[in-house]
This record gives C-alpha cells, sequence and structure tokens, in this order.
C-alpha cells in the first residue's frame, strides 16, 4: 500500500486559497553592526559586503562624517563614519574595523561600523515605529524588540538629505591614488 496523498486539482486550488499570509507573521532580513554599544540593521537587499579597513583618501571639502573615499573593485565609493552619521563620536580605526559595503539609491557607499554582527529575521510584528526622541534622526525607521536587545533599523535612503547625497556624488568623481584600493 503507497503512503502518498492523492490531491485532486480542485482541492488544491481550494487549499492555497485559503492559505492568507497575516501580514505580521511576515519577517524581513537585516545586517545588524554595533556603534557605540547600540545594535543597528539594514536590509540584507541593500548590504553587498564586509571589507577591512584600507588606506583611506581624504578629498578637500568633503562632509564632516565623511571619512574619505575608496576604490572598490573598479568604484569610487565614498566612506561614512557611522558614528559621526549618528552622533555618537568618533571612533579609533584599525586594520580590524569593518566596512559595511551598501547600495544607496544605485550608489556603492562604505560604512564604517564598529562590528558586523549577524543576519537576523526580523518579524513585522516585532517592530515599533520611532518614538519622538528619533524625530532628529530620520533614518531610523523603526525599532526592533528583539531578544533581550533592541536594534534601531536604518533606512539608507533617508541617511542622507539630497544635498548631502549630491555633494558625496561630486565627490565620487575625485581622482584616487593607487594605494586606497580595496
Amino acid at each position: 500500500m503507497s503512503n502518498k496523498m492523492v490531491v485532486s486539482e480542485d482541492d488544491s486550488r481550494k487549499t492555497h486559497e485559503d492559505d492568507q499570509l497575516d501580514p505580521s507573521m511576515c519577517s524581513a532580513q537585516y545586517v545588524t553592526f554595533s556603534l557605540s554599544d547600540e545594535t543597528y540593521g539594514v536590509t540584507v537587499e541593500s548590504a553587498l559586503e564586509v571589507v577591512r579597513m584600507v588606506k583611506i583618501a581624504k578629498p578637500p571639502h568633503a562632509l564632516d562624517y565623511v571619512a574619505g573615499l575608496i576604490n572598490i573593485r573598479g568604484k569610487v565609493a565614498p566612506i561614512v563614519d557611522m558614528r559621526k552619521r549618528m552622533m555618537l563620536g568618533s571612533s579609533v580605526y584599525t586594520l580590524a574595523t569593518p566596512i559595511l559595503i551598501v547600495v544607496i539609491d544605485g550608489w556603492t557607499v562604505g560604512m564604517i561600523v564598529d562590528r558586523v554582527s549577524e543576519v537576523v529575521s526580523i518579524p513585522k510584528d516585532v517592530i515599533e515605529e520611532p518614538s519622538e526622541s528619533f524625530t532628529q534622526s530620520r533614518c531610523i525607521s523603526g525599532v526592533a524588540k528583539f531578544d533581550p536587545r533592541l536594534i534601531f533599523l536604518i533606512d539608507l535612503d533617508r541617511l542622507f538629505t539630497s544635498r548631502e547625497k549630491q555633494q558625496m556624488k561630486n565627490l565620487v568623481n575625485t581622482k584616487l591614488p593607487e594605494k586606497a584600493l580595496a
């Protein structure tokens, strides 16, 4: 006797129509990283890779939080010190300091972070809208109550103003020395 279940096409269609996913049960994946003693996350879709610190070319007239530029696989990328960008003070870089390479509006940007942690799936029902205390930090799209910790979710499209994006795009046209290669 066979253990296979036979399902007619009509039964199969009925089953799939009845299987509506509860939107609150869906989850999204985030690459998490540390800044100061807090955990932040960006969507997996926006993260390309993590590279170690390299020599960074510092062009004149760069924004305060732009550490400089590197050439990564043939593309010039601005490197942002995320501690400075998030107003958490500055940090000391070592050769072990990670740079999280992300895509923002179709262009490559490196983010200097303290530590890249892991990729986590966060159910949408544990993500809350940011409170009023985050109104100055327009890039925080939500706060995930995940395990015993909070994860501040960054909307990379809102990390920079349109003026700041234009200034960084202008920096990308800067000629880099060969030593600033990743």
